[in-house]
């Protein structure tokens, strides 16, 4: 009888630490979840972890804390804990959802394009499956498929701004200027304070050969985020396009104030234009070489920015043949 009693309270004891653990899994994870809302991801990843080391065949916690590491940066090791969520559940579409957007992060689009179209295999209303993969078509210049995957992607949740702008930047390059900023205006009214909404409005009116409302847009960006590198060079490209070369300079020799090295060839890039047209020869060459030698140091095709057809007119304006 007593060793039947004994029994008894072991199993009960049991029982209470693994209440006691699955609530605590619960509250870490929660805690979790609130750190990655608020972008603090360290505390958000270190919660998620305790949560694992308590609950460790939690698919979801697996998937939380993958998203975390994406949003750190941390590629590799988002990509280590989707393949586990999906050891543990194989047919999460969040799971492939979360892997594909590392796999885009890290460069890898064709692994993005696979995951992403399983996510939508197995939930066709996943927004984030098709803005991913609409991303990885725009890269590869596909511009309709990407068309097509963007506009799911809204369609499946309308009230996200970041789907509106993909949409947007979508149809500024394939001239379809007119929904690309429709596409923006209803990003804008989705989310007025994301100066990257005004960004890609501003681009849209510039292509379209619009520039007052352009910088208006690009003024109202760099209001947003005054220490954004960017914006001023893209107000110092929509400058060169009205003629006012000395406030292009002014707006480079900004941006590269405060730009990261890799940024810095695309300003050198604009400012070598606005010498350029200013007939300043010697200062446009000497942007080009800088913008030449930052993008060969990263991998990055001047080309991109330093049109072949610039470069022929540079020579032939300075007599030079570099």
């Amino acid at each position: 009888m007593v060793h039947v009693e004994n029994k008894k309270i072991i199993i009960f004891i049991a029982l209470v630490l693994t209440a006691g653990a699955s609530f605590a899994a619960e509250a870490a994870f929660k805690q979790g979840v609130e750190y990655s809302k608020k972008g603090i991801y360290g505390a958000a990843i270190d919660r998620f972890t305790e949560a694992l080391d308590a609950n460790p065949a939690n698919a979801d916690i697996y998937i939380e804390r993958g998203n975390a590491y994406v949003a750190q940066g941390t590629y590799d090791k988002a990509i280590r804990d989707f393949d586990k969520a999906l050891e543990l559940k194989p047919r999460s579409a969040e799971a492939y959802a979360g892997r594909a957007n590392a796999n885009f992060l890290n460069t890898d689009v064709e692994e993005a394009i696979s995951d992403a179209t399983r996510a939508i295999w197995l939930d066709s209303k996943l927004a984030d499956a098709y803005a991913i993969r609409g991303q990885c078509y725009m890269m590869k210049g596909e511009n309709e498929k990407a068309i097509s995957d963007c506009s799911n992607a809204v369609r499946a949740n309308p009230d996200n701004a970041s789907y509106h702008e993909m949409l947007a930047v979508i149809y500024s390059r394939t001239g379809n200027f007119e929904k690309a900023l429709e596409s923006c205006n209803k990003s804008i009214a989705l989310d007025p304070d994301n100066m990257h909404e005004y960004l890609t409005r501003g681009m849209a009116y510039s292509m379209n050969n619009k520039h007052d409302e352009a910088i208006a847009d690009f003024n109202k960006a760099i209001e947003k985020a005054p220490d954004n590198a960017l914006a001023y060079d893209y107000r110092a490209a929509a400058f060169i396009k009205k003629f006012e070369f000395d406030r292009a300079i002014a707006d480079c020799n900004k941006a590269l104030s405060m730009a990261d090295e890799k940024a810095k060839a695309k300003i050198y890039g604009t400012r070598a234009y606005a010498y350029f047209f200013k007939k300043e020869y010697q200062k446009s060459w000497y942007d080009v070489h800088k913008a030449e030698a930052i993008g060969a140091a990263n991998g990055i095709n001047p080309m991109f920015f330093l049109s072949k057809n610039f470069i022929e007119q540079l020579k032939k304006a300075s007599g030079r043949n570099e």
